[in-house]
């Protein structure tokens, strides 16, 4: 789990057996339903030490927006700019945005292979990462990442390592199935 202050926290989860991580986005700061107006995104760099300051076929982009009408949409780097990763993505990744309670929450479940380039990942081994968030009352926009994340320069995202994982694995998958499970027994 991490957080941005009190605008927004984050938990991740990963399942070895699936090859999949988990990410639920807490946007704390955003207690209003924007609808389709209001999203979420994870931004993903395969080789995190390439210097480029531009969207590459390696970086990734999964945003959800919020409310019945929100999307979910995959994107990949042309070298210039984003562009559909349908057909390289792995078809079962998905997002999802929805208010729960007073939070703007999404949901993400992004297969290993579009974050580190392999679904067998070395423990060594590191991704870029951010996250923007926006919040479409006021047209504000939350990050976290690095102290100037730019979705659209890579080279100005975080990283993500795999040894931080363990130590988070237990919480935020615990976290994630009694969120959803307090779902379920509201519907």
């Amino acid at each position: 789990m991490a957080s941005n202050g009190n605008l927004l926290r984050f938990l991740v989860g990963r399942s070895s057996l699936a090859s999949y991580v988990f990410v639920c986005l807490e946007v704390t700061a955003d207690g209003t339903d924007g609808g389709a107006l209001d999203w979420g995104e994870l931004l993903f760099r395969q080789q995190p030490n390439d210097p480029s300051t531009t969207p590459q076929s390696f970086d990734r982009r999964f945003r959800a927006a919020s409310g019945a009408l929100g999307t979910f949409t995959q994107d990949m780097g042309s070298g210039s700019a984003w562009t559909s990763c349908s057909g390289t993505c792995d078809t079962l990744n998905s997002g999802k945005g929805k208010v729960n309670n007073t939070v703007q929450t999404y949901e993400f479940m992004i297969r290993f292979s579009d974050i580190w380039g392999t679904d067998t990942p070395l423990a060594s081994q590191t991704a870029g990462f951010a996250i923007v968030a926006f919040n479409s009352t006021g047209s504000v926009t939350y990050t976290w990442g690095s102290s100037s994340v730019d979705e659209n320069n890579p080279d100005s995202w975080g990283l993500l390592e795999i040894p931080e994982f363990p130590n988070m694995v237990f919480a935020a998958v615990g976290v994630i199935l009694i969120v959803g499970w307090l779902r379920r027994r509201r519907a």
